[in-house]
């Protein structure tokens, strides 16, 4: 039995794409950043001699078949397409095929700038005619659909000038590509399946992928808003693996954990908002926060919920995910957590020059810590709310909000004259330098003006 809802439909969009509710709830579980246990756990700790052994006896028939279709094409041109969705088991199977087979394979290693394979393939090799000519890295081309279109018409020139065999690894989305943009090029191939074993590579992925998640989740509070950004718009190089991963767990009825569930939905997510195709993103983000608000982890749905503030929405109903958002950070029950998101999430609003989601946020924030008590974060608020203020050019209310801040940061400083933790008071004169800068006032005290 599976949890959540339909897998992923490669190559479909899904803008206006419904989907069932989870067909199974999950079953509460206390709130923990630990990964919960995993029936399949020992699998993680396969050592890399054993996995490779599993690849290559699961493939052992065609990778055969492969040599020999490579030994028998000799001295002419032919093609063979080499399916398999992970570059894993690409590896094993070429190192395998040199190990057993006598002819010499030449690798050619497309960019993900590259435009025309022909062209790449003759500037590899020059005059040479190898044993066979393998080429790698088509499911990273950038625009694969014009280097496939090309391939399509120059597909003659294959077979005058190419004496050899010509074998080209694909995954499921070049596949459907080749079979749509160049259907007379791969009408003249044939191709040989490399498959992972059922149980092993792809539920690893799929744990690699919730880890790095993990470590998004667990660096964020802290990180540079402006890292955090450049690494949400890079997207990740290699997603199509993974979703390639989630297929195969589907395939074979594997049941995946909530937590694994929920992360790769939250990468997918932060992935297609990376390649600016914001209505999948948030189709992603909604599918993680179902499931993260269903077995109560408020920091998840506090994470995802802000990405989803993050995607362009220009409607109300996206304004009141943010709102939603603002509201779930505030029943984290550990309050310390809650500031460092709620003080991270203004500064990457405030890169961002998202103004009126900043007001919202710093505004909601402002009643929070003063239910609580927290005058360091309450003149952070009003820091935050200054910086609004002038945004939007208005300068008497930018001026008294600044002043109130500051009056807040000084009287805390003198609460903590006694203390002994320097590094808290650290905090504090770095919290009141920032608000002095942003209306370049001089330390000590005196009215302030704007620069």
């Amino acid at each position: 039995m599976r949890y959540g809802t339909g897998c992923i439909n490669q190559g479909v969009e899904v803008e206006h794409d419904s989907k069932p509710a989870p067909n199974a709830p999950y079953a509460p579980v206390p709130c923990s950043l630990l990964p919960a246990p995993c029936s399949l756990f020992p699998l993680l700790y396969m050592s890399a001699s054993d996995r490779a052994k599993e690849v290559a006896a699961y493939n052992e028939r065609a990778l055969e078949t492969l040599a020999w279709a490579i030994e028998a094409s000799q001295g002419q041109f032919s093609l063979i397409f080499a399916h398999c969705n992970y570059t894993y088991v690409q590896q094993q199977m070429t190192e395998g095929l040199r190990e057993t087979s006598p002819v010499q394979i030449r690798e050619v290693v497309l960019k993900k700038s590259d435009s025309k394979l022909y062209s790449k393939i003759r500037q590899d090799l020059g005059d040479q005619q190898p044993g066979v000519v393998m080429v790698f890295g088509l499911e990273a081309v950038d625009d694969i659909d014009s280097l496939l279109a090309a391939t399509n018409q120059v597909r003659e020139e294959f077979r005058k000038n190419f004496h050899f065999p010509l074998v080209l690894w694909i995954n499921d989305q070049v596949q459907t590509k080749l079979l749509r943009v160049a259907p007379d090029f791969e009408s003249w191939g044939t191709t040989r399946e490399f498959q992972t074993p059922p149980d092993s590579l792809s539920y690893e992925l799929i744990y690699t992928l919730s880890q790095k998640a993990k470590e998004i989740l667990a660096t964020f509070p802290d990180s540079d808003p402006d890292k955090f950004l450049y690494e949400l718009n890079r997207g990740i190089d290699d997603l199509s693996e993974f979703e390639s991963a989630w297929q195969d767990l589907h395939h074979h009825n594997q049941e995946i954990e909530p937590e694994l569930e929920a992360s790769f939905y939250f990468m997918a997510g932060r992935n297609y908002y990376g390649k600016k195709k914001f209505q999948k993103s948030l189709r992603y983000f909604h599918e993680s926060l179902n499931i993260w608000q269903i077995i109560t982890r408020f920091y998840w749905q506090g994470m995802v919920l802000f990405h989803i503030g993050l995607c362009p929405y220009g409607n109300i109903k996206g304004q009141r995910l943010f709102e939603q958002c603002v509201y779930s950070l505030a029943q984290i029950s550990d309050q310390d957590l809650a500031n460092r998101l709620i003080t991270q999430f203004a500064r990457v609003l405030q890169r961002l020059q998202r103004w009126e989601d900043l007001e919202t946020l710093a505004q909601r924030s402002l009643t929070l810590h003063r239910d609580y008590g927290n005058s360091i974060e309450l003149a952070k608020d009003y820091g935050f709310l200054a910086e609004v203020a002038l945004a939007k050019s208005a300068w008497i209310k930018a001026q008294e909000l600044v002043k109130e801040a500051l009056s807040i940061l000084r009287t805390s400083l003198s609460a903590e004259s006694t203390a002994t933790s320097s590094e808290h008071k650290g905090k504090l004169d770095s919290n009141m330098n920032r608000i002095q800068r942003l209306f370049c006032l001089p330390s000590s005290t005196g009215s302030p003006k704007v620069a």
